[in-house]
């Protein structure tokens, strides 16, 4: 999989939508495919995801004719979003291999 970021509007600042396509059939070897590569979704206020970390996609099994989707969550439901985090910040989104 080739990483690829994509930046688009997102109308309701709750809730982001992205496409993930795999170049590949993500299978980590020939013959049956049950052992399937996983991939999860950061999304984070750094490049690294070491840094401040906002939401974490469930692992996920990526193939190009996924009609399934995933939600993310919150590390810390007990935040409360207030606006002001996002004012002077870009928002990275990063596909982690599994």
């Amino acid at each position: 999989m080739s990483p690829t970021m994509t930046l688009c509007p997102y109308p309701d600042p709750f809730f982001l939508k992205f496409f993930l396509k795999c170049n590949q059939n993500c299978l980590k070897n020939a013959g049956n495919p049950r052992d399937m590569r996983r991939f999860q979704v950061v999304v984070s206020t750094t490049v690294n995801v070491d840094g401040h970390v906002l939401a974490v996609s469930d692992n996920m099994f990526v193939h190009n004719n996924s009609k399934h989707g995933r939600r993310a969550r919150r590390l810390d439901p007990s935040e409360e979003y207030n606006g002001e985090d996002f004012v002077n910040c870009d928002l990275y989104m990063k596909a982690k291999n599994q």
